[in-house]
């Protein structure tokens, strides 16, 4: 009988033999035996061992000890763990060696072991992935939901972003490409384990402006760089704003970016998200379409939720919200604020994108040029 083992109340010590996720009992780590101790079988086709969320599909022998008070269960089959495995599609050449995802032990299969989900989007999740074969190296594992020829051009287009320019401090790294049967994926920068601005916002309600003069210079200058690398990133918003454990900003999520043949190329589909979104990308099907002023107005949002602890832009439903982003009525809360604050958000969140700032000039602008103490 085939049995998965996903309930430990029915066994009464861990397996023997077994080391972490890898069994090496009976000398073969790909059939091994592991024995062990319970106080009776109940018919239900789950059972799981204490530990470390390790799973088992086992076939289920007769053999038994002559001991009345136990019952030695030999399970022979394979350990099925938090593992996932896949091939390598291709590997970044843009990251140092000694972060970088050292594949040359198995460069023909990978394994992770999948730990917390940190992240879940409409076309993918993020986890935790911690390589088998060197459990201190840990990544941000993106994982494709659909298994189709438009998930690995979009997976492959993320990569091709990645890879088109070298490292930069505030934008999160890029390892390779992979597959397995299932699934595309990505391998990561693991930053930190669940902490974007959204994450900061949420815990103290807006920022300081001693704060905003730390964070946002590190924002506009990742995206001066894509700027500057004819890439848009189309989706910057507060949860693709990682921070890291050395409270370093890291731009994420590269999904829905595109990469210009020249300046003067304009785009005209509609992506990100609806309260981010600047009125020529809302305009952009009937109109002259839109470029790299719909980043710098994305940075236009942001701080004013850093500030405010709200969106500037905000009905009641997708149609509302966009209604109220093309008249672009701007309106501060009763709290005290600098004139300097208020014209660097009506610059960055002008209705006609000529006259926003570009990405590379925003720091000339008085808000950083004369801080406020």
């Amino acid at each position: 009988m085939l049995r998965r083992c996903e309930r430990a109340k029915d066994i009464k010590s861990l397996v023997r033999g077994c080391s972490g996720s890898q069994c090496k009992a009976g000398g073969n780590p790909d059939s091994p035996i592991l024995v062990a101790q319970v106080d009776y079988l109940e018919d239900s086709d789950f059972y799981k061992l204490p530990g470390n969320n390790t799973k088992i599909v086992a076939e289920l022998s007769q053999e038994t000890t002559n001991d009345d008070d136990n019952d030695d269960v030999i399970l022979r089959g394979t350990v099925e763990t938090n593992t996932v495995s896949f091939e390598p599609i291709e590997e970044s050449d843009n990251t140092d060696s000694k972060d970088g995802n050292d594949n040359s032990h198995h460069s023909i299969q990978l394994q992770y072991s999948l730990d917390d989900l940190i992240g879940t989007g409409g076309f993918s999740n993020c986890y935790i992935a911690s390589d088998v074969y060197d459990p201190s190296k840990k990544y941000a594992l993106k994982i494709l939901k659909e298994n189709s020829l438009k998930a690995k051009l979009s997976c492959k287009n993320e990569f091709n972003i990645h890879t088109s320019f070298k490292h930069h401090p505030h934008i999160v790294k890029c390892f390779g490409m992979i597959q397995n049967s299932a699934h595309f994926g990505l391998v990561l920068e693991l930053c930190s384990e669940k902490k974007n601005l959204k994450d900061l916002i949420s815990c103290k309600k807006f920022l300081t402006i001693g704060e905003i003069y730390y964070y946002l210079p590190q924002i506009i200058d990742a995206v001066a760089f894509l700027h500057e690398n004819l890439i848009i990133h189309r989706d910057l918003k507060l949860t693709n704003i990682l921070i890291d454990s050395s409270l370093q900003i890291k731009v994420a999520d590269f999904g829905l970016a595109i990469q210009l043949k020249t300046v003067n190329d304009k785009c005209k589909h509609s992506v990100g998200t609806p309260s981010y979104a600047a009125p020529e990308m809302i305009k952009a099907k009937d109109g002259d379409g839109y470029s790299f002023s719909v980043d710098v107005w994305a940075i236009g949002i942001m701080m004013y939720v850093l500030l405010f602890g709200t969106v500037p832009f905000q009905g009641h439903n997708t149609d509302a919200t966009f209604r109220q982003i093309c008249l672009c009525k701007i309106t501060f809360p009763f709290v005290p604020i600098h004139d300097f604050t208020k014209d660097l958000i009506k610059r960055l969140l002008h209705p006609k994108s000529i006259e926003r700032p570009i990405a590379a000039n925003i720091m000339k602008e008085p808000f950083f040029s004369n801080p406020i103490d």
